[in-house]
C-alpha cells in the first residue's frame, strides 16, 4: 500500500463504521410498529456481517502496510542454479600450490641478473674468461636490441633484418668459441642444450640406440645448443648416410650413429651448465 493508501485507509474505516452504525439504527427503529422501535429494542443489534468483515479486512491489511514500513525489506531470493554448473566458492590461500623449494629460493633471491657472471665463476671460470664473455654478451645483446628497435619502427630494408639476427648470432660464436658462447647462453639464462624427451619406437633415432633424457652434445660434429640447429643438421648432408651422435646420458658422454634425416624424436630446449 502506498502512502495515499495507508491515510485513505482510517477514513474509509470510519466512513464504514460510521455507516454501518446508522444502517443499524435505521434497521432497529423500522422493526418497530410504525417505522420506529423503542431505544429498548435496538439494545442487542449488531452491524451487518458483512461490513463487520469488511473492517476486519481493512484493519489487517492497514497493520501489515504498517509492519512492512518498519521491517527492513527481505534480501532477494537467490536465483536457482542452472543444470550442470555450481557456483564458484572464493579462492582460499590454501586452493593454491605451494612453491617448490628452488621456485621459493629464487623468489627470496630476488630476480635473477640479466647476465649471472657469478654462476660461472661457481663453476670454475676465471675472473677474466668471465668478463670476455660478459663484455662479448654486452654487444651480443646490445646489436639484438637494435635489431628489434628498428624492425618495430619498420624502417626500409625491415622485413630482412631476420637474418641480420642470424649473423648476430654466427659472429659471437665465432668470437667465443663453442664453449664460450654455450657458456654466454647460460649466463644470459638461454637455452643451450637439447634433450630427447620422447622417441617413436621406430624412429632412426631408437634404432640407433638413442634413449628418451638423452641430451645432444653434437651431431656430425657440429656442436648443438638449440633445436632448431639440430633440425637443421639433420636436414644437411647426404639423406640416410650414418651420422654420429654424442649425448650425455646420466651425466657421462656416450656416441652413436644415427641415419640422416629427421630423428623421430620430441625435441625439448633446456638449460644445463656448460659443457666442455
Amino acid at each position: 500500500m502506498s502512502a495515499l493508501s495507508e491515510a485513505f485507509v482510517p477514513a474509509l474505516l470510519g466512513a464504514l463504521v460510521g455507516g454501518a452504525g446508522v444502517a443499524w439504527m435505521l434497521g432497529a427503529f423500522e422493526d418497530s410498529p410504525g417505522g420506529r422501535s423503542s431505544p429498548e429494542s435496538v439494545v442487542g443489534r449488531s452491524p451487518n456481517a458483512d461490513t463487520v468483515l469488511e473492517i476486519a479486512r481493512l484493519r489487517e491489511e492497514l497493520a501489515q502496510e504498517r509492519a512492512l514500513r518498519v521491517a527492513p525489506p527481505a534480501p532477494p531470493l537467490a536465483e536457482p542454479a542452472s543444470p550442470g554448473l555450481t557456483v564458484a566458492e572464493p579462492f582460499a590461500e590454501k586452493d593454491f600450490p605451494e612453491m617448490t623449494g628452488a621456485e621459493a629460493e629464487e623468489e627470496a633471491a630476488g630476480p635473477r641478473p640479466w647476465f649471472d657472471s657469478a654462476a660461472l665463476g661457481r663453476l670454475g671460470w676465471s675472473e677474466d674468461e668471465v668478463e670476455r664473455v660478459r663484455q662479448r654478451w654486452e654487444e651480443y645483446q646490445l646489436a639484438k636490441l637494435e635489431v628489434e628497435n628498428q624492425r618495430a619502427r619498420k624502417v626500409p630494408g625491415w622485413k630482412e633484418l631476420g637474418k641480420r639476427l642470424f649473423q648476430i648470432e654466427v659472429e659471437a660464436r665465432n668470437d667465443l668459441g663453442d664453449e664460450g658462447y654455450e657458456a654466454m647462453r647460460f649466463a644470459a639464462g638461454q637455452k643451450n642444450r637439447v634433450v630427447l624427451s620422447e622417441l617413436l619406437e621406430i624412429s632412426p633415432a631408437s634404432d640407433g640406440g638413442l634413449m628418451s633424457g638423452d641430451e645432444v652434445i653434437s651431431y656430425d660434429g657440429q656442436r648443438v645448443f638449440s633445436s632448431g640447429a639440430l633440425k637443421f643438421l639433420t636436414q644437411s648432408g647426404e639423406p640416410d648416410a650414418w651420422t654420429e651422435m654424442r649425448v650425455l646420458r646420466a651425466g657421462e658422454e656416450r656416441r652413436f650413429f644415427v641415419r640422416r634425416g629427421p630423428l623421430g624424436a620430441r625435441l625439448e630446449a633446456v638449460t644445463r651448465p656448460p659443457y666442455p
